[in-house]
């Protein structure tokens, strides 16, 4: 499941019926079809096998190989994945910004239950973003992957955990944000923004098993 986050293997028809696919080295390599599915490169070296029912392959056997690769469909190519997650992590993140607009806005008197919302909200995000940062250290060679999580990675699945808890309780502060008029509008739409980008986050993460409660064992 991380592997195809990491990379995807592009397969384009050519207008002859074979097909283009990338190398090992870059180049992109063609394939004529040899039987039904199978295809071999034009040196010989290598063959692509698809299973596939009534509609379009589904599963891509490569020869010589070990991997077995899953069609994906274009919502889940690694760059929309990895723009969704970077513009959560995007709004966590503006959360740097607070200081300043508080600064600007000295002599304010506060509503009570403000700070505690922005603890939540620094919490929530600070663990979400740490983990960012240990699971980019950990994949840094997708080929490692296969050889399964490192201690420090299984012990950092833990973190969207805790989050998500955290997240329970600043949606309920989001809540009372806007009902007790905490802050300042602007303040409180990003405070919204980044609750939901946190929850939207910590789903992303499970969707792609990436905490300790839906990674496969």
């Amino acid at each position: 499941r991380l592997l195809s986050l990491l990379s995807s293997f592009p397969v384009r028809a050519n207008e002859d019926g074979g097909l283009i696919v990338p190398g090992i080295d870059g180049q992109w390599r063609h394939f004529v079809e040899i039987d039904d599915d199978l295809f071999q490169s034009t040196d010989g070296r290598h063959k692509l096998a698809f299973s596939k029912g009534d509609g379009p392959a589904e599963y891509l056997f490569p020869e010589p190989g070990v991997l077995t690769m899953r069609r994906v469909e274009p919502h889940e190519e690694p760059v929309v994945q990895w723009g969704i997650a970077g513009t959560c992590l995007l709004i966590m993140a503006l959360i740097v910004v607070w200081p300043v607009s508080t600064l600007r806005r000295r002599g304010r008197a506060g509503v009570t239950g403000e700070s505690s919302a922005t603890l939540l909200a620094v919490l929530s995000a600070a663990l979400l973003i740490g983990f960012t940062i240990v699971l980019a250290t950990q994949i840094e060679n997708p080929r490692a992957v296969l050889f399964g999580l490192s201690e420090t990675m299984t012990r950092a699945l833990w973190l969207p955990v805790a989050a998500a808890g955290l997240l329970l309780l600043q949606l309920f502060a989001t809540y009372r944000s806007w009902v007790r008029g905490y802050w300042w509008p602007v303040r409180r739409i990003h405070y919204t923004l980044t609750t939901f980008a946190g929850i939207a986050f910590v789903a992303w993460l499970n969707y792609w098993h990436l905490s300790a409660i839906t990674v496969s064992p």
